[in-house]
């Protein structure tokens, strides 16, 4: 596996194809997998450009929920510094960060900020995934893998504060981004924006009914309602399928009611949580 220290030592544009490898076999504690892939918002953010109208005597304030590894945040920055946009960006997950802790000599652990959930175990060999997948029944690697992420989480309940050092953990196309600020957040919690301020709101692959509840999506509806700015604030939901994409684009009016503006493939589920007032 892609070595965590490789990782954070890249600068610049992601161009090593191991790094999509890398991505996937990266699992937080609530089980959704760091699984990202350079390009596949393209066709929405085309679509984004076509609708929005940016502010003209100031940046335009922009939220990406929801970013993963931050690859595709990184391209969305890039689309709006191409039309001479300016922009003030929030970009949020549950787990921007990691601490990397030294579990014996040679031998560190990247862990979840606040829980003994191990993302990575780093040897001189390389990296060591944690996960475990049906494959490992077959290549016989469940026989190693296993006891040797339980006695690395022992080690960790044992490690100093001297030996943990807190990283950031998103892509290096995002790393000291002039204009971004990266919140650690729960999207349940509303969104980190004051009310009536953003011109645009980007979920990709987040307010999906197969991750929450009716009641969830409802709430995650009103935190962006609160934050979306009136009469022309755009907000962009996507949803992934196997070969394709599907987005709904919406603007807020004058009155805060939604209306639909673009359609890409099925559309988001979401939208309606939006749509119905």
């Amino acid at each position: 596996m892609y070595a965590m220290s490789k990782y954070l030592a890249l600068q610049g544009k992601e161009d090593d194809p191991a790094l999509e490898g890398f991505y996937r076999d990266i699992v937080t504690s609530n089980g959704a997998h760091r699984t990202t892939s350079a390009g596949r918002l393209q066709p929405v953010d085309a679509a984004f450009f076509e609708v929005f109208g940016p502010p003209l005597d100031r940046k335009a304030r922009v939220l990406d929920g929801g970013i993963s590894s931050g690859v595709t945040t990184a391209e969305w920055m890039d689309g709006f510094a191409a039309r001479g946009i300016g922009l003030d960006m929030i970009a949020t997950d549950r787990c921007l960060s990691l601490e990397r802790v030294r579990l014996a000599p040679g031998i560190d652990g990247y862990v979840e900020p606040g829980t003994r959930h191990l993302v990575q175990i780093e040897t001189p060999l390389g990296g060591v995934r944690t996960s475990s997948r049906r494959r490992d029944l077959l290549t016989g690697s469940v026989l190693w893998r296993k006891p040797l992420v339980w006695s690395m989480r022992g080690l960790l309940a044992g490690a100093r504060p001297s030996a943990r050092t807190r990283v950031t953990f998103v892509s290096p196309g995002l790393r000291d981004r002039e204009g971004l600020s990266l919140v650690e957040h729960d999207i349940l919690d509303g969104l980190p924006a004051p009310a009536n301020s953003l011109d645009a709101i980007r979920l990709a692959n987040v307010m999906q009914e197969s991750y929450f509840d009716p009641a969830q999506m409802r709430a995650i509806a009103r935190g962006i309602r609160d934050a979306c700015k009136a009469d022309g604030g755009i907000v962009v939901l996507c949803r992934n399928r196997a070969a394709a994409i599907d987005a709904t684009l919406l603007r807020m009016r004058a009155d805060r009611s939604f209306e639909s503006v673009r359609t890409l493939g099925e559309g988001s589920e979401a939208a309606r949580y939006l749509l119905e007032g």
